[in-house]
């Protein structure tokens, strides 16, 4: 019976996956025309210098310790995320079309992973569903196409691989050492890879700790993770220190502040996922809401946070324990369901002490969108863990009904602004192919270089592109930046000229 159950749950995600994955490709196809923006046109001008694998990865694993360009967050070390981005620089190179694809790739990597917990929770068209709003929701956007962040994708896989081996130890399906160093090794790529993996094991060990007495000694293990993490952070730090002069310091402020900070980031997050339609986006370094948009925010102007947080308990409370047949509120999908919660507020807590300090905390979320992807994989998972899929059909027809429409709706805007952004920066990639061909046929000439005249179609001033030691009025060009190991500005080789348009005549 067992067997035919397991069969019948890789049916419903093999089906679930395919369609959604049609769809998240039509959504996501105009992307696949995007340019690199923001910190990866940076990226490329710190390893310019760099050619073979091993420096581009090994090498470059505290790349940001060590930036040229717009240095900072010398603090985080996350060798993974590196490794990857110097993995695709040297089997992508400037074929960004190719960047493009591993991150739709590794975004439905992300939804199969998701899927699967979901059927684990319930099997049936409602996993499906949710599976699919998630997958084309429209402010997860920028985690997919800003080719600088595929890492990122990483660790929210390796996240949901531990949430569903996690569930299933608390259902007593899985036992024994081996899964929880299954999941110890998951946490560890989680880790290296961004700073909120380095609180989930804490937070998953103290509750299995709790909820299963008899594996404590397992659960411990996973506690080895963040010691492991610290432990290879110093010593990087010891053996290869930092090169940049202005490590930031966090200091935090009020408690009270630091609160209010996490709980307008969480209302903000879940309000921009139901209600995308009431902001103003824009293409830009990162895709953002406009500034002048703070207006339409209305969790962080119009609630009045305390009183919106006590009914969210209460609703929460009723529907868990509305879900468990027997009135009981300590379930397993209830547990899974307050630790998800309990990721999200903690990854709050992270962007409110070591952003929301420095830039304020509407500016964090209004420029920072993709960090909308992280919240609601566990918003997500833990709402669905939550409800009680044995309601009536009427019921459930009336949630498909409306997150359908919302989906559609999201699945539209996705389009519309991976399209907008395309011909947007049509001139940007048309240059960018142009130099990438003349490099493939002479770039190995001894004396090859380039130089863009700055008005040249395509080849924006970047004023985030400032080196450590470069005046705060220094400018330099989108293609010198990315080409900073063929650019030559007095005697290149290979010169674009920007030609004036030509009179009418009159």
């Amino acid at each position: 019976m067992s067997f035919k159950i397991h069969q019948d749950t890789v049916a419903w995600q093999w089906l679930g996956f395919a369609v959604i994955a049609f769809f998240v490709a039509i959504a996501y196809a105009p992307s696949l025309m995007h340019v690199p923006r923001g910190d990866q046109l940076m990226y490329f001008g710190d390893v310019s210098h760099k050619r073979t694998l091993w420096d581009l990865t090994i090498g470059s694993l505290d790349l940001n310790r060590h930036r040229t360009f717009n240095p900072g967050d010398e603090i985080l070390f996350r060798p993974v995320m590196y490794f990857l981005l110097g993995a695709e620089k040297y089997f992508f190179g400037y074929d960004f079309m190719l960047w493009q694809a591993l991150g739709i790739g590794l975004h439905l990597w992300v939804v199969w992973l998701l899927l699967r917990l979901l059927l684990c929770l319930h099997r049936g068209w409602p996993a499906i569903l949710v599976g699919a709003f998630f997958a084309l929701l429209f402010v997860n956007m920028e985690m997919v196409i800003w080719h600088h962040i595929n890492g990122y994708l990483i660790f929210i896989a390796s996240l949901l691989a531990v949430l569903w081996r996690f569930y299933n130890i608390l259902d007593r399906k899985f036992s024994g050492p081996k899964h929880y160093i299954i999941m110890g090794l998951w946490l560890l790529l989680g880790a290296f890879t961004h700073e909120l993996g380095v609180v989930v094991p804490i937070i998953l060990a103290m509750v299995l700790w709790l909820a299963r007495p008899q594996e404590r000694r397992w659960a411990v293990l996973l506690l080895v993770v963040p010691i492991i993490y610290a432990a290879a952070s110093v010593l990087n730090a010891y053996l290869n220190p930092f090169t940049n002069t202005h490590i930031g310091i966090y200091s935090p402020r009020s408690l009270s502040k630091t609160i209010k900070d996490c709980f307008d980031a969480l209302h903000f997050w879940f309000y921009a996922g139901i209600f995308p339609f009431e902001l103003n986006w824009a293409i830009a370094a990162r895709t953002m809401i406009a500034p002048e948009e703070h207006v339409l925010i209305k969790p962080l102007h119009v609630f009045f946070l305390p009183t919106t947080f006590g009914i969210g308990v209460i609703v929460t409370y009723l529907l868990c324990l509305y879900r468990n047949e027997r009135g009981a509120l300590i379930t397993p999908r209830t547990i899974l369901a307050a630790v998800c919660f309990l990721i999200a507020a903690a990854f709050a807590v992270i962007i409110s002490v070591g952003r929301g300090e420095q830039w304020g905390m509407w500016n964090v979320v209004r420029i920072n969108s993709y960090y909308e992807y992280i919240f609601w994989t566990c918003c997500v998972v833990g709402l669905f863990a939550c409800i009680d899929w044995k309601v009536s059909s009427l019921a459930k027809w009336m949630f498909a009904f409306c997150l359908s429409g919302l989906m559609i709706f999201n699945a539209l805007r996705l389009y519309e602004l991976n399209d907008k952004a395309a011909v947007y920066n049509n001139d940007v990639t048309v240059l960018i192919n142009t130099i990438r061909l003349l490099i493939k046929e002479h770039g190995t000439e001894p004396d090859f270089s380039i130089y863009v005249d700055p008005g040249y179609p395509g080849n924006n001033l970047s004023r985030e592109a400032l080196r450590r030691d470069d005046p705060k009025d220094k400018q330099y060009g989108y293609t010198e930046v990315l080409f900073w190991q063929y650019f030559d500005r007095t005697h290149p080789k290979y010169r674009f000229i920007a030609v004036p348009p030509q009179g009418n005549g009159q």
